[in-house]
């Protein structure tokens, strides 16, 4: 398959992507340009831009979660609720609770729904919670609760969301109450077949009529194409905006705190990068200097990343070795609050082995892969490289040979 191919793939899922969220691209690119115009860290615009990009990060992940034919599981919507719950404490004064119960698979359409309801909600609030609550229990019955004054004199959230969002009734049925500024939405959803609902998400399923217009047609072809070479332009597409989407959050809480080293101009720069990309408007970039971005993208976040001075591996392996670096680099930043960086490498019998470690903060007791590094994983597993994760005196180091 040639690279034409794959980019087309991709701005098809693109193309898909936007028509699922349109009222929520929407609704960042108006905040965005609110933000560009008259906007400062603590304008309520920046505060819409932060949680609609947390919103985007997460549906995204599932959304090619499910393109790609795998299960969403339990684990990935406790992901998704630890995200929401921690992006919203950056907030001050709004508190928050998440919890989920249960194991195994949940229906694409039931946590497709959930992710939408949680930043509908926030909506509905405009964007100003007092308090946020997130109950799912085995991926079939959930509880939102949000509290704020902005909802005291509205009437019915549900009336209001049936005329933005459709829901599958033959499924799945919701109800809400109100008692002052308190709001509670509970979904339940009635289990069908978790491969029979998955399929609708499949894009050799994706119906054709549905292909109306001059601008939706050009996509056709690519409907009627074979699939079975898949993979690699969802593991892409995936890794490239989650990587997107954590940069620009990340930026986005050192500009809420007052940091020195991130203005006005570089969040404007990386939401309007952000953006493009998520539109499928992206240029194809020339030939960068992997070594050099990645050494500014540390200093922007306070970090120091310690390269070797020659790499022993050959040329054609330094895409992998940087993505790789800066994969581990993030998380460590993100999670780890690392201030270094270290990237060693020795040779292993006919391989060179590189090793990722920092001085961060550690591994938590109930450590699990999260995107980032499961993001590492799949990424070299397409490529037949093997990845060792290893705990040593509490510091994860990320090891593969090349």
């Amino acid at each position: 398959m040639t690279q034409k191919y794959f980019e087309r793939k991709q701005k098809y899922l693109l193309f898909k992507l936007n028509k699922d969220l349109n009222l929520q691209i929407k609704a960042l690119k108006s905040a965005f340009n609110e933000f560009k115009n008259e906007g400062n860290p603590s304008s309520l615009c920046f505060r819409k831009m932060i949680w609609l990009t947390v919103f985007f990060k997460r549906y995204v992940n599932l959304f090619l979660i499910c393109q790609s034919g795998e299960s969403v599981t339990a684990d990935e919507i406790r992901l998704c609720l630890w995200e929401f719950s921690e992006k919203i404490k950056w907030f001050p004064g709004v508190r928050t609770f998440k919890l989920c119960e249960g194991c195994g698979e949940v229906l694409p359409e039931t946590a497709f729904f959930i992710c939408k309801l949680w930043i509908f909600l926030l909506e509905w609030a405009g964007y100003m919670p007092e308090f946020v609550q997130i109950n799912i229990n085995d991926g079939q019955k959930a509880v939102l609760i949000i509290e704020s004054s902005m909802i005291l004199n509205k009437s019915s959230f549900l009336t209001w969301l049936f005329q933005r969002e459709s829901l599958n009734s033959e499924y799945m049925e919701i109800s809400e109450k109100k008692e002052g500024k308190k709001l509670s939405v509970s979904l339940i959803c009635h289990k069908k077949s978790i491969k029979e609902n998955t399929e609708l998400y499949n894009g050799k399923n994706y119906s054709i009529k549905f292909l109306k217009n001059s601008e939706d047609s050009k996509y056709s072809k690519t409907l009627k194409e074979p699939d079975v070479y898949s993979k690699p332009q969802y593991l892409n597409l995936k890794m490239r905006l989650h990587r997107e989407f954590g940069d620009c959050m990340q930026a986005g809480y050192l500009y809420m705190i007052g940091d020195e080293m991130v203005n006005k101009e570089i969040i404007i720069y990386m939401w309007r990068r952000l953006i493009k990309n998520l539109m499928g408007n992206t240029i194809t970039a020339q030939k960068i200097d992997e070594k050099k971005e990645l050494s500014q993208l540390a200093a922007l976040f306070h970090c120091t990343l310690h390269l070797p001075k020659k790499n022993l591996f050959e040329e054609m392996y330094e895409s992998v070795f940087y993505f790789c670096i800066r994969e581990a680099m993030m998380n460590a930043v993100r999670h780890g609050a690392a201030t270094e960086i270290f990237v060693t490498q020795e040779r292993f019998k006919d391989k060179i082995k590189i090793s990722i470690f920092d001085n961060g903060t550690g591994l938590k007791k109930d450590f699990n892969e999260g995107g980032g590094i499961l993001g590492i994983r799949a990424y070299l597993n397409e490529r037949g490289i093997p990845l060792y994760i290893n705990d040593e005196q509490g510091t994860l180091v990320i090891s593969f040979l090349l």
